[in-house]
């Protein structure tokens, strides 16, 4: 049997003398796939390599995925599936595959592509090889049971026997980051730790910044990009020429496993977020210490018993205090258990094997069933048929109050109907089993309601919902650590909810609000806000809290350079009550959880806001499903309508109920 490995980021296609960025460019621009395809090659008999899904389609082998990062949100992969029908082959299996997720509690529907795909390969093998149980979970909540908790195959690349470390006193550090949005604040840390000890910085996916090692590249687009990944993630307290100082004198990038290994070992401590680069260090006999950044980095780590460090940690390394020796005890303790795993699956799925069988798992392999995440969505009749449900409501003509009533009516009956209780796995966290997954919130974006009533209908049913998903939990678990969901002492009006809009994207509402004045309240590192100053030029924000001075350089050219960005650090009530009456076109912020401070926050912006302007509230929902607690915050606004001349003039339904409502003053 020949295995054929899909090898999408081999940086040699280009040919051996092509420029660095262009064998970047073909690792699919992240190296760690060279890390992840080495552990391939060493683990499997590999008898070819193709490197273009063309090709994919005249082969007939065992073919032999490596897709680390498909399993996403929206995800189309029908020329994948295409080309593996195309294929012809009847033995494809896939490994290390990670879902794309922040938190643990980010479940979500496939899409049917991605269904079709996964059904496709199982059934042309025993089980899916995935990253940790959190995507084991995932595929279990969407139907696909053969899932095998496998970690990834680069942390096998030497074999039975791991390598060897020594507990030496720490000298030298090297640092590994992704210098994104949503992990700014932790790449400034390690930003800090590499400008203070000027350390190696191992580049891995970061496109701009290895423009810095191959002057060749002239595109002004990336050179820009840089400029302002640079400028967004200097450390407090440094300057953006420290900054590029440093990164253009220690990054690296290493485009071949040897070479990254070998480089690795001038350290004593590797200590980022990048996964592959942790798993590199160890390979390497480095010690390594993972600032964890999001699900997929944290199950596989969990599984591995991967180091990791608090961001505490981080600014004790920076000082040159070290907690521990940051030795990895209890990866090595557990290698060989893992590495027994990993061959069953490859035994299981009748991969030839490159390490010497001498496991005991091995030679019982046979009599085992493929293994499956261990669990059971008692919900899941209820999923289906809200799905149905769902797209039978897309396709009426017009989103009236009879289909808008017959839709809630049917998606609530299916719920009560068919929920088992009895199917309740007792294994699940609390948050998992309240927590509805995406799709019965991603109704599709439609005009405005032509009738009264009906959103104030779908917002109740939401709060039906959630009571009821508390009460089932209850009921399956005989667990009831909750009190009963509070009665909402006031309905919104019907006058109020004639023009409301309804959206599933935040941002596509924000992107309507308009005005030339905006303030938001307490901002946060993820907050929309800013995005909107690159797309209206005539914006002007206030941002008002106790720690915003971390925003300034997020605000880039366009707001604090262009002075339409200002910061009032401090306490936002005592800002907010001094401000210019009628100064704003819109305010926005994040709903504290008590009826009283959201009160306080509308009653405090109402003064504030212009004539026809509109306040922006998040986290309008009764009870907050991961924190098993109810919410004031749906009290306070209700209540804020009836007294005072404001509608709704937009609704967010978001994930997991934690939607957004927004007010117009009328009058």
């Amino acid at each position: 049997m020949t295995v054929c490995l899909v090898n999408l980021a081999e940086p040699e296609r280009g040919g051996s003398d092509a420029p660095l960025f262009e064998k970047f460019r073909h690792t699919s621009f992240n190296s760690g796939n060279i890390c992840f395809m080495q552990g391939l090659r060493s683990t499997v008999v590999v008898g070819k390599e193709i490197n273009y899904w063309d090709d994919v389609a005249h082969e007939s082998n065992t073919i032999l995925l490596s897709l680390a990062n498909f399993l996403r949100p929206g995800v189309n992969v029908e020329f994948e599936a295409a080309q593996l029908l195309k294929s012809g082959s009847k033995h494809i299996v896939l490994v290390g595959a990670g879902a794309q997720a922040d938190t643990y509690h980010e479940f979500f529907c496939f899409t049917d592509s991605l269904k079709r795909f996964l059904s496709l390969i199982l059934d042309r093998s025993a089980s899916i090889g995935v990253r940790g149980q959190f995507t084991a979970e995932l595929l279990a909540r969407n139907g696909f049971k053969r899932a095998h908790v496998i970690g990834c195959p680069s942390a096998f690349v030497n074999g039975a026997e791991p390598a060897a470390f020594s507990n030496d006193t720490i000298e030298k550090v090297a640092v590994s980051a992704t210098p994104i949005r949503r992990h700014r604040a932790l790449t400034k840390k390690l930003f800090e730790i590499g400008i203070k000890r000027q350390a190696k910085y191992f580049l891995q996916g970061e496109m701009d910044l290895v423009t810095f090692r191959d002057p060749s590249v002239g595109r002004s687009a990336l050179l820009e990009d840089r400029e302002r990944t640079l400028l967004l993630n200097t450390p407090q307290g440094r300057t953006v020429e420290e900054t590029r100082a440093w990164v253009k004198g220690h990054a690296e990038i290493h485009l071949s496993y040897e070479a990254w290994r070998q480089a690795l070992q001038s350290a004593d401590l590797l200590v980022g977020s990048r996964i592959h680069g942790a798993i590199m260090a160890l390979n390497s006999g480095v010690r390594a210490a993972l600032a964890s950044c999001d699900a997929r980095t944290s199950e596989l780590a969990a599984f591995l018993n991967i180091p990791c460090i608090s961001p505490a940690e981080l600014d004790q390394i920076a000082a040159g205090v070290f907690s521990t020796d940051y030795y990895p005890s209890n990866y090595l303790a557990t290698y060989a258990d893992r590495l027994d795993n990993y061959l069953v699956f490859l035994k299981q799925n009748e991969l030839p094997c490159r390490i010497a069988n001498q496991s005991t798992a091995l030679r019982v392999a046979e009599a085992l069933p493929p293994l499956q995440a261990e669990v059971e969505i008692g919900a899941a009749a209820y999923e289906r048929e809200y799905q149905q449900i769902r797209r039978d409501a897309r396709d009426l003509p017009n989103y009236d109050r009879t289909a808008a009533e017959t839709f809630i009516a049917a998606s609530h009956n299916s719920m009560t109907i068919n929920i088992d209780t009895s199917a309740q796995a007792p294994s699940m966290q609390r948050s998992d089993a309240l927590a509805p997954s995406d799709s019965r919130y991603a109704f599709p974006d439609a005009p405005p309601l032509k009738s009264p009533g009906a959103l104030e209908a779908e917002i109740q049913t939401l709060v039906a919902r959630m009571s009821e998903c508390v009460q089932q939990y209850i009921l399956a678990t005989g667990d009831n650590p909750y009190f009963m969901l509070p009665q909402i002492p006031m309905d919104i009006p019907e006058e109020k909810l004639r023009d409301a809009k309804m959206h599933t994207s935040r941002m596509t509402m924000m992107m309507q609000l308009g005005g030339a004045a905006g303030l938001e309240i307490r901002p946060h590192p993820e907050t929309p806000t800013l995005t909107l100053l690159d797309l209206n030029d005539a914006l002007s924000l206030v941002y008002a809290g106790e720690n915003v001075s971390c925003l300034a350089k997020y605000a880039v050219d366009n707001g604090l350079a262009s002075n339409r960005l200002t910061l009032l650090e401090g306490v936002w009530m005592n800002d907010l009550a001094t401000m210019k009456p009628l100064a704003f076109d819109w305010i926005f912020f994040e709903s504290p959880s008590s009826r009283d401070e959201t009160m306080q926050l509308l009653q405090l912006s109402k003064r504030i806001l212009k004539q026809g302007g509109q306040i922006v509230l998040g986290n309008y929902t009764p009870w907050s499903l991961f924190e098993a607690r109810p919410y004031g915050v749906v009290q306070a606004v209700n209540e804020f309508l009836n007294l005072h001349d404001y509608s709704v003039s937009h609704f967010v339904l978001q994930r997991f109920g934690y939607s957004t409502i927004v007010l117009k003053r009328d009058a």
